[in-house]
């Protein structure tokens, strides 16, 4: 009789990014991890809308806070066994390699490489913009502070839903001055974002829609849909094929 293969790094990576897996260890975790990061973008928002600044100490707080959440919560998935897709995948690639490492020190470089990714994420997206003039250097510290929180891909989407909500209130706010005061104030009014967009967010302080507000607004909304699992607002799905994949690749 063929002796089974065994399976490559490669082939694990595809077969465990398939398999659902927890954030949290359990809902309350997510809930005060929700609730937390929701906190601080609404203290932000007030102080971006207060002052048109966001304290530099706001900023490094929310960067160690996040780094120090997904460290904790990596280490209580480790003690849990209850990976995810991408510790399962480091738990196996050692195992494959024939490497012990324990539980919770894996949980706890699960989370610090989930932090990070999502900090280089959302720094690189808002330092471009910041070279193109589009967004001040205060946006691009709290973005990234942000994203510590919710990893690299969460990070992309939320930036994605950030820029929505400001078509949507731009839009809303034309809408609102043709009715209230005729098409010819909506054109002036339109003109004049425009021109302040054109100067530059370096070079003007006036600021039509702050950063901090589309992202507290996007955050409360994407954060319910991208933890909807942890939070148990619906029924996680399995994916059988994958793991069906799993067990034909693992002797």
């Amino acid at each position: 009789m063929f002796s089974r293969p065994e399976p490559n790094l490669a082939q694990l990576f595809w077969i465990y990014s398939q398999m659902p897996g927890s954030l949290f260890p359990n809902p309350g975790f997510a809930w005060v991890f929700y609730a937390a990061l929701i906190l601080i973008l609404a203290i932000a928002t007030y102080f971006d809308l207060r002052y048109l600044s966001i304290p530099k100490s706001l900023t490094v707080t929310t960067l160690v806070l996040g780094f120090l959440a997904n460290l904790l919560r990596g280490a209580f998935l480790g003690i849990q066994n209850d990976y995810g897709p991408t510790a399962s995948f480091l738990h196996n690639a050692c195992l494959w390699m024939g490497v012990e490492v324990d539980d919770t020190v894996l949980g706890c470089l699960n989370g610090a490489l989930f932090a990070l990714g999502g900090f280089l994420t959302g720094f690189g997206i808002f330092f471009s913009l910041w070279i193109l003039g589009t967004c001040g250097g205060g946006d691009v510290k709290l973005f990234a502070a942000v994203a510590t929180w919710i990893g690299m891909e969460y990070s992309f989407w939320l930036w994605i839903g950030s820029i929505l909500i400001l078509i949507l209130v731009h839009m809303s706010r034309l809408v609102y001055h043709a009715l209230t005061a005729g098409v010819s104030s909506a054109r002036k009014f339109s003109r004049k974002n425009a021109a302040v967009a054109k100067s530059g967010i370096k070079k003007s302080k006036v600021k039509f829609l702050p950063l901090s507000l589309n992202l507290a607004i996007a955050a409360v909304i994407m954060l319910l849909w991208f933890f909807r699992y942890d939070l148990q607002l619906v029924e996680p799905q399995a994916v059988p094929n994958a793991r069906n994949a799993m067990t034909s690749l693992v002797p």
